[in-house]
């Protein structure tokens, strides 16, 4: 946990301007470098793992405090170290120690869990969702430049393509099967942004509907190879 002194900006534990920005305002009144002690003490909603150096550091009890600091919601936890034998948790031991509470998502491909009489499936959230429709999206309108609110965009994208079967085995992300849609999507939220924040050279349509089928006109298909050859 980072914190920092804001009458004096060289006091504190902070490495760079963007933890200085996340940063607790003043000394810590809880141990920063204890994880169960900064989720008692921050009650966070989200938990993320994404350094790859700790393996199975979200064990039994912080999985339950963040159960405890979240009452009636379900905690958010992020497993994105790989490969799985990073994980800071497995989907089984997340879903298993929060009873399935916990809306759970890997940098690994983690198999189905059944919990009781619900089959989860935990997304492996992966930049596969995001690139090859940003890549689409500014290729096609000829963005200047790529700013943040790209990726942004880019994630509305894929919220946005989340169906009822997803949602019913609990994924946070849609079906790989389903990905050529799912660039679609981002593609469509990237170039609206685009033209929303001027960068676009080539204007695609005027409202989403049209954009989407403007894009799925330049879509590449690959052809169908006839089954005789």
């Amino acid at each position: 946990m980072v914190w920092y002194d804001p009458s004096n900006p060289k006091n504190g534990n902070f490495r760079n301007g963007e933890q200085k920005g996340l940063g607790a305002r003043g000394p810590l009144n809880f141990d920063g470098s204890s994880l169960l002690s900064t989720i008692k003490a921050v009650k966070p909603s989200c938990l993320i793992g994404a350094v790859g150096r700790d393996p199975n550091c979200f064990n039994k009890q912080v999985i339950e405090t963040m159960l405890e600091v979240n009452p009636g919601r379900r905690p958010v936890v992020f497993a994105l170290s790989n490969p799985m034998t990073k994980a800071e948790v497995t989907a089984v031991k997340a879903y298993g120690w929060s009873s399935g509470r916990v809306i759970y998502g890997s940098g690994t491909a983690m198999p189905q869990v059944q919990v009781g009489s619900v089959l989860r499936s935990p997304g492996q959230v992966n930049n596969v969702y995001i690139f090859p429709g940003v890549s689409f999206g500014a290729i096609c309108c000829a963005a200047s430049t790529i700013p943040e609110k790209f990726f942004l965009a880019a994630a509305r994208g894929v919220a946005k393509s989340l169906d009822d079967a997803d949602v019913k085995v609990d994924s946070v992300v849609p079906s790989r099967a389903r990905i050529r849609e799912v660039s679609l999507n981002v593609a469509t939220e990237v170039v609206l942004e685009a033209q929303r924040l001027g960068l676009a050279a080539h204007r695609l349509g005027e409202d989403r509907a049209a954009v989407m089928a403007k894009l799925r006109e330049m879509m590449w298909s690959p052809p169908l190879r006839d089954s005789r050859l």
